[in-house]
């Protein structure tokens, strides 16, 4: 190692006691030093993003953690920390931005749960966000959670129809339905949308997402309350029926 590679590992050393200690000014000076002898130092830019962002110094840390992004797109560290300053400086559409990048690098590097907790960030804060849904739905299924792939999907649907893409819609459908094919909701779903009519769109979960999504059933048709449904069809009139034992049972 050259005297000048040593020096910089010291001066990010320095910086990283300093920031234990969460002196961030002396933090960010060490950090600093270092990059006056290496620019593109990829650790010294997000660790002196840090210290900007603690100081409250965001836009200065927004230069730092873009010019790493710059040297390696696929860390997601540094689009976890642009999506809380985005957030602080009330920016949400670039918030939003972030995290969709930040998901999308935890999906390459196959850490999923980092990649939902990135897209749950998005529907927070953009709730008709159509990849967000769509990638949700996708990685649900594959891990297993059906419940929650099929309530996503149908969600996907319905913002596909409402974009006037219905043949998509259609798709998203067809996967919910290939993910669980008795599946009561997706069923009912599918036949809403062939009849034209629009789907529920997704709503704001104020519950745990750690449990499976339990989808409002009452929301695919809901009924005028002054009007009685007659049922040409006993098969569409037992499904019907089917929807509200279920929903009584969850809620």
């Amino acid at each position: 190692m050259t005297d000048q590679m040593q020096e910089l590992q010291n001066l990010i050393s320095k910086g990283n006691s300093a920031a234990w200690d969460q002196k961030w000014n002396d933090a960010a000076a060490y950090y600093q030093q270092a990059l006056e002898i290496d620019p593109e130092n990829f650790k010294a830019l997000t660790n002196i993003g840090l210290a900007y962002f603690e100081m409250h110094e965001y836009h200065e840390a927004l230069k730092s953690y873009s010019k790493a992004i710059e040297l390696n797109a696929e860390d997601p560290a540094p689009y976890e920390k642009m999506f809380l300053i985005y957030q602080a400086l009330a920016q949400p559409n670039e918030a939003v931005k972030s995290a969709l990048h930040a998901a999308e690098s935890h999906l390459q590097n196959e850490d999923i749960q980092k990649a939902i907790e990135n897209w749950k960030r998005v529907v927070e804060i953009d709730l008709h966000n159509i990849k967000a849904h769509a990638r949700l739905g996708m990685v649900y299924e594959r891990l297993g959670k059906k419940k929650l792939a099929v309530s996503e999907y149908i969600n996907t649907a319905g913002l596909l129809q409402l974009s006037g893409n219905t043949e998509k819609a259609t798709e998203s459908i067809d996967r919910a339905l290939q993910c669980s094919p008795e599946n009561i909701i997706a069923l009912r779903a599918r036949e809403i949308l062939n009849q034209g009519r629009q789907l529920p769109l997704p709503e704001p979960v104020l519950t745990d997402q750690s449990e499976e999504l339990k989808l409002d059933v009452a929301q695919l048709e809901a009924p005028e309350p002054a009007k009685t449904t007659v049922y040409e069809n006993p098969i569409i009139e037992a499904v019907d029926k089917a929807m509200i034992i279920l929903a009584e049972a969850l809620f």
